[in-house]
């Protein structure tokens, strides 16, 4: 149908597929729990976390919405990837929801605030 053609070709945020966010899709039970990446194939600790807990993907989707759009008008393209590799670090360091919900929630004040 053209409806299914026109999102297919939809433009996509610059900076959003090479940082290896996806736009956000249906995973888990029931298609509750929606995160930026497949949960299907989160394999690590922490991700699996994520796919488990539906303020955690909130927080996910919520992160992968602002680095798109700081990335599509950032001119700090090297930086804004090296914070984004230093925020991947600390989050696959966290052993419980409560310490990756910080770093996501530190992670979305810098792209707030930093770029």
């Amino acid at each position: 149908s053209r409806r299914a053609e026109r999102r297919a070709h939809a433009p996509r945020p610059a900076g959003a597929e090479a940082a290896g966010f996806r736009r956000p899709r249906a995973d888990g039970v029931g298609g509750e729990v929606r995160t930026s990446f497949n949960c299907r194939r989160a394999h690590a600790t922490v991700t699996r976390m994520i796919c488990s807990d539906p303020r955690l993907a909130a927080l996910d989707r919520d992160l992968a919405a602002r680095y798109a759009a700081v990335a599509a008008r950032s001119p700090y393209a090297r930086e804004l990837r090296d914070g984004e590799v230093e925020f991947l670090n600390r989050r696959g360091r966290c052993t419980s929801p409560a310490c990756i919900a910080e770093v996501y929630r530190d992670r979305i004040r810098e792209l707030r605030f930093g770029y």
